[in-house]
């Protein structure tokens, strides 16, 4: 019975983790946000994306290009945590001040 649980655990944590990630080990969503980055004209300056660690889980920073637009910082999963800075004041949105 325990090993019947422990790989219904598995199952659902580790094998949809593990299907979600291109050949390069990058989140599809990740690589699918970079085929979009490289399919538009290059800006001045050039978008970027950074992973980091940040809280001890992997994240990907995208600062913006341009003027009053906040940064964004997204989990391994595509789902955007907060904007560490950028924005109007400069400041983002106050929901990750402990980001860099």
């Amino acid at each position: 019975m325990v090993k019947r649980i422990l790989l219904f655990i598995l199952m659902v944590t580790i094998i949809p983790l593990a299907a979600a990630q291109g050949n390069d080990g990058l989140p599809d969503w990740v690589n699918k946000l970079i085929q979009k980055f490289e399919s538009e004209k290059i800006g001045n300056p050039p978008r970027t994306m950074w992973q980091y660690k940040y809280k001890g889980q992997i994240v990907y920073y995208l600062p913006e290009q341009c003027c009053d637009l906040g940064s964004e910082l997204y989990s391994l999963q595509g789902i955007k945590i907060c904007s560490p800075d950028g924005g109007y004041a400069g400041i983002g949105d106050g929901k990750c001040t402990d980001f860099h």
